[in-house]
């Protein structure tokens, strides 16, 4: 009986050490704040946001100044996280504005003090992107940060590829100029120019190859005119060089191309545009740009 005992409260003994160090985890857990979320981000649309310390405290500045509106695409960094009342705040940095063209919001978001303090504060401090007792901080809520921002990137250039159609052909000639349109879809595939992930636009220079419908006339050949039926459509092969503007999944750009008639085709009637260079604005669909690296620390608002 006594060895029973002796087990039983050996057993007890260690499953209160689990239970009193997985209750002492969850509590250290639970104080822990988020750090993961630090970096920087831009805003969505327009929140409230309380100024305080840097260590999340209450400031005590001027009340028209204890708290800030967002602005969509407004850049900043979360440059800690505290617990601060039992929820989870972020410290927010708003990134610089340009003090000589929006020295309004500069000293919004940016800097406390007078003009005359910004300077002297400078002299000192030629090349500081931290204005020291005269920087301004934020803090919110981490959950209504999350769902109020998103992260700011820089996406590095990447492969690009998708589909393409040059709706028409400009052909610029001595001889004569010609203009026709037909529908030729083909592949494009180039590389997209690195660029911040708040831009909504986005840069590509590509190369497409198509399988083109042209339309031969008594015009546009040297020899056998004759030859040639009321509808006289042949295959030829295109290609081009040019420049794409993205917009979301959308893409326009102009281009520089040339069409080449088979071997055949052009001996028998002789073309007069073979090879010879046209202009088109082209469309495409689904050009992507995949690859992310950090963003320069110095970035101003845009």
């Amino acid at each position: 009986m006594a060895l029973t005992s002796i087990i039983i409260g050996s057993w007890i003994k260690r499953w209160s050490y689990t239970v009193l160090i997985l209750c002492m985890w969850q509590s250290l857990t639970a104080q822990t704040a988020n750090r993961s979320i630090i970096g920087k981000y831009y805003w969505n649309g327009s929140i409230a946001i309380a100024a305080c310390n840097i260590d999340g405290s209450t400031v005590h500045i001027d009340s028209n100044k204890r708290t800030a509106l967002t602005t969509g695409r407004q850049l900043f960094t979360v440059i800690d996280v505290k617990r601060i009342d039992n929820e989870e705040y972020a410290i927010v940095r708003i990134l610089d504005y340009n003090f000589e063209k929006q020295v309004n919001k500069f000293y919004d978001y940016n800097f406390i003090g007078t003009e005359a303090n910004y300077k002297e504060y400078i002299k000192t401090n030629p090349s500081t992107t931290n204005y020291g007792i005269y920087q301004r901080y934020f803090k919110i809520r981490t959950a209504d940060l999350v769902q109020n921002a998103t992260p700011y990137t820089y996406i590095g250039g990447a492969l690009a590829g998708g589909v393409i159609n040059f709706p028409f052909k400009l052909r610029l000639q001595r001889e004569a100029n010609d203009f026709s349109s037909a529908f030729n879809l083909g592949a494009a595939f180039g590389y997209t120019l690195p660029h911040y992930s708040f831009r909504n636009f986005t840069y590509s220079v590509l190369f497409a190859a198509a399988i083109a419908n042209v339309n031969l006339d008594a015009s546009s050949v040297a020899q056998n005119a004759d030859k040639l039926n009321s509808t006289n459509d042949f295959s030829a092969l295109t290609f081009a060089i040019g420049g794409l503007v993205q917009y979301d999944r959308f893409q326009a750009g102009l281009f520089l191309g040339f069409d080449r008639l088979g071997k055949l085709n052009n001996d028998t009637f002789i073309w007069r545009y073979q090879n010879k260079p046209w202009f088109s604005i082209g469309f495409g669909y689904s050009i992507f740009s995949v690859e992310k690296e950090a963003v320069n620390s110095s970035v101003q608002q845009p």
